[in-house]
């Protein structure tokens, strides 16, 4: 047996399983490195924009920063109803069915419910703003702040739909720009207003922040090619999305409601 013929015995080619098996390995890799680089440069931006808005704001206001954000948290998640985290899981599934008018219809349905959610979600947090203010501030002197503040969770709800359908098809690099840049945007947005305006700035500087976010995320999901013409959905149809949707987001909003509600209660005892 000659030296060529041992060595092509010993070591045979790869099988297409093989080599199919290895690129799915690499691109998990790239993109676990991509989202993992995304979100470190993410949160170094947040922490410095934490730290200058402490200074500038001293104690007290900061204290006013972190219950406005934990109402606004709360309020989110509680209008939200999982959908952020379902909706990836429906998209996902249209993609691979590799229908175009299922994909469409999906993402229709998931733009629609986070816009008409985001709007309750933010009617019901101004209509209550008097009594969350009592709840969370002792008096209603911030219920204006309160009010103001369903700008913010809508604009969060409108991002977060966004932001499902880039990770439900897989745009992982969209994600990560969308985290840096969203977070660098807010950062040089809310930082004057809070240097000029101090405390009255705080809450007009969380909506400048859901803003920028809501801004990046649009621009990302616009360079989607979907089809121009939008389906006209039947009610069985619309109930069917809907009510996938909400179905497994409501099991997504119960955890997230509870880490959201302890944060809530550990500011207003503090």
């Amino acid at each position: 047996m000659t030296l060529e013929r041992a060595s092509s015995i010993a070591a045979p080619a790869e099988s297409p399983q093989g080599r199919e098996r290895s690129s799915s390995y690499l691109e998990i890799l790239k993109s676990s490195m991509l989202i993992g680089g995304s979100t470190v440069l993410t949160l170094s931006i947040g922490v410095i924009r934490t730290k200058l808005m402490a200074v500038v704001l001293g104690p007290a206001g900061f204290g006013l920063m972190g219950v406005l954000t934990s109402i606004a948290d709360m309020a989110r998640t509680l209008a939200e109803m999982g959908i952020n985290s379902s909706g990836v899981r429906q998209i996902a599934e249209s993609v691979g069915s590799g229908d175009s008018a299922r994909i469409t219809r999906t993402v229709v349905v998931l733009r629609r419910v986070a816009l008409v959610l985001g709007l309750i979600g933010a009617l019901l947090l101004a209509l209550l703003a008097w009594p969350i203010s009592n709840l969370s501030f002792g008096t209603g002197a911030q219920a204006g702040s309160v009010a103001v503040l369903s700008a913010a969770v809508f604009l969060r709800l409108v991002s977060d739909g966004q932001g499902a359908l880039l990770q439900g098809m897989r745009r992982i690099g969209d994600m990560a720009r969308i985290g840096v840049i969203g977070a660098l945007l807010g950062t040089l947005a809310s930082i004057p207003i809070i240097y000029a305006l101090g405390q009255d700035g705080v809450v007009w500087a969380l909506v400048a922040i859901a803003a920028s976010s809501a801004c990046v995320s649009w621009w990302y999901v616009r360079r989607v090619s979907l089809p121009a013409v939008v389906p006209t959905l039947t009610i069985a149809e619309l109930r069917q999305e809907v009510s996938s949707l909400l179905g497994l987001g409501l099991a997504f909003m119960a955890s997230s409601f509870l880490m959201m509600g302890a944060a809530y209660a550990v500011r207003i005892v503090l």
